[in-house]
């Protein structure tokens, strides 16, 4: 919880012994104030600091710590958020092989979109239009990212000895082949996402355009999220897993079992996106578990699948049971999987699906000491969406977009000789 000046001067002050011998506004506590505020907003700040995700300025001694820089980043100029990348990826890999341990890898040195296509050689099975890959392709792989690879061309200011044209991400390739298994040869794709060679044998997520036609643009759709922008030229459009929505909670759909302390410390505090507030309850002590929840009303009806939670820096909870309702006044308790502890007092639990419902609710299932109210500072509410991934490689298809009842119907569509035939139609 944040403190001001104002905050440990006032405190100072019901400190002092009482009289007229002591000033109304005394200077000297001012300045211990003044130096406390500042005491505390630092300690404050080494809770980040503890947590490589989120550290500043002990970054140097976290990455001495897990030998950064080392020879892939070892004179390459980082921004802060590709250091505290790189920091992360070298503190919690674990190894593999497969492909999604080496998408996670990039991920983790900030390509989060790579893909990877290994290389079938040509079988009896094959169809005839297959590639033939000789034997030596079976050792080789492709590690494919939306990005440009820094591509520079060779112009009238460039030296004479530069590439007519060169791209490349020095810090993904080199921690990719730090890793890569030592049979197998790792090429990398940038800009362009590569066709599989068989479409039916298409592992992770990741959609293909057709081959020889370069991606000109990639856009990620979720329902309730992006427009679809009509006229743009597509080539598949598909689902992909599933991903959480933004926070469906608002502070006008605020309820809580009732707020303590102050006006200041209403249930829409906990919904209003900001760090300096927070929602205190009206119990305290061992009155709080089972009693004390705080919550949403929803205009709809509404599937929740995660909710988000960031208690005060009082005395955290530690056990929570989801609830959903559909009147307000009889509630049950949604299953859920184990709540995953995060830095600074967060946590998330994720729930199974059952169905959408106006009402939702977190009850406290613990107690924080006597005297103690439950405090939380921040509350996000979650659904399921299904994401969609647009490919646009050149002029033959067109993606077209209308809304029906309050649905979006995505249809893709390919023009030929004047004609418009429709090829996939979904619902956002």
């Amino acid at each position: 919880m944040q403190a001001t000046a104002g905050d440990y001067y006032g405190l100072l002050l019901g400190l002092r012994p009482v009289g007229p011998a002591w000033p109304e506004d005394d200077n000297l506590l001012r300045g211990a104030a003044d130096g406390l505020a500042r005491l505390h907003a630092r300690t404050l700040r080494l809770i980040d600091e503890a947590d490589p995700r989120t550290t500043a300025e002990l970054l140097p001694a976290w990455e001495a710590f897990a030998g950064l820089p080392d020879s892939c980043t070892a004179g390459t100029r980082l921004t802060l958020g590709e250091r505290r990348s790189a920091l992360v990826g070298r503190l919690t890999a674990r190894g593999g092989q497969s492909r999604r341990y080496f998408q996670e890898l990039a991920a983790a040195v900030g390509f989060p979109d790579a893909t990877v296509t290994e290389f079938r050689p040509f079988r009896v099975d094959s169809r005839c239009t297959d590639a033939i890959n000789p034997d030596p392709w079976r050792f080789a792989w492709l590690l494919s990212v939306p990005d440009d690879g820094g591509l520079a061309d060779f112009d009238a200011g460039s030296p004479c000895t530069s590439a007519v044209r060169a791209w490349g991400r020095p810090v993904l390739e080199c921690a990719v082949r730090r890793v890569q298994p030592a049979h197998a040869h790792v090429f990398f794709g940038y800009g362009t996402v590569p066709r599989p060679e068989r479409p039916d044998e298409d592992e992770g997520d990741f959609v293909m355009p057709q081959a020889g036609i370069p991606q000109q643009s990639v856009a990620t759709l979720s329902q309730g999220g992006a427009a679809v922008v009509t006229g743009r030229e597509v080539v598949s459009v598909r689902e992909l897993t599933a991903a959480h929505s933004a926070t469906l909670a608002t502070p006008e759909g605020a309820i809580s079992g009732g707020s303590g302390l102050d006006s200041q410390n209403s249930a829409e505090s906990a919904f209003d996106g900001r760090s300096d507030t927070l929602w205190a309850s009206l119990q305290t002590g061992a009155a709080v578990d089972g009693v004390a929840w705080i919550g949403q009303r929803f205009a709809t009806p509404q599937s929740i699948r995660r909710i988000a939670l960031r208690q005060g820096r009082g005395m955290p909870l530690t056990g929570f049971l989801p609830q959903y309702s559909d009147d307000g006044v009889a509630w049950t308790t949604c299953p859920k999987t184990d709540g995953q502890a995060g830095p600074n007092l967060t946590m998330t639990i994720d729930l199974l699906d059952v169905g959408a419902h106006l009402w939702w609710r977190l009850l406290a299932a613990s107690s924080p000491p006597d005297g103690y109210p439950w405090e939380v500072a921040d509350v996000q509410m979650m659904a399921l969406r299904p994401v969609y991934r647009l490919l646009v490689p050149g002029v033959d298809y067109e993606v077209q977009s209308t809304t029906a009842d309050g649905a979006q119907s995505l249809t893709v569509i390919r023009r030929k000789a004047g004609s418009a035939v429709t090829i996939m139609t979904t619902i956002l």
